[in-house]
């Protein structure tokens, strides 16, 4: 938080409804694999679990009116502060997901039908994008450097260094 709000002073209010807003993002990552067919439930998340629902969508503020009121301003700056900690949250936690050993240590490839959490800068915030791997590139050495993952109904192609495996479609050892 620290690093989040750095040199603002903020009142109990803002910053209680910013502990919400960062308690919403991280309950709002899906524990389950997402199905391909539209007509099939949401995947679940802690919000479920905890609220019995999805969660609040509330929309996000970024630009500042200087005629706004002073409650509205306070909810731009809870915005702002929600979006800094999203922006945070993707940088240095979800790299920690996908840990790069040396190449001296031996690792898993990723395989095909492995469940996948896309890094992507422009995802909105508390979004969390998820696919299937569909297909893997070797390189000469034989190791996976990039996949086609789908995400609902299209096929992207993602460096392994962009792509968060949740879950592994059978365990082979290297």
């Amino acid at each position: 938080m620290h690093g989040v709000l750095r040199q603002q002073t903020v009142g109990e209010d803002v910053l209680v409804t910013v502990l919400t807003e960062v308690e919403s993002i991280l309950n709002s990552r899906p524990l389950t694999e997402i199905s391909q067919d539209p007509r099939d439930e949401e995947p679940i998340t802690p919000n479920h679990l905890l609220l019995l629902r999805k969660g609040p969508d509330a929309p996000v503020g970024n630009s500042i009116d200087r005629s706004a009121s002073y409650g509205k301003k306070r909810w731009l700056q809870v915005q702002y502060l929600a979006s800094l900690f999203w922006t945070r949250w993707r940088k240095e936690y979800l790299p920690l997901l996908q840990k790069r050993n040396k190449w001296t240590t031996p690792k898993e490839n990723v395989m095909v039908d492995d469940l996948v959490l896309l890094v992507d800068e422009t995802t909105p915030r508390g979004r969390w994008p998820m696919g299937k791997v569909v297909q893997v590139y070797k390189s000469k050495d034989g190791r996976v450097r990039s996949v086609d993952v789908r995400v609902n109904n299209n096929v992207l192609k993602r460096p392994v260094v962009k792509i968060c495996i949740i879950y592994r479609s059978s365990i082979v050892k290297v």
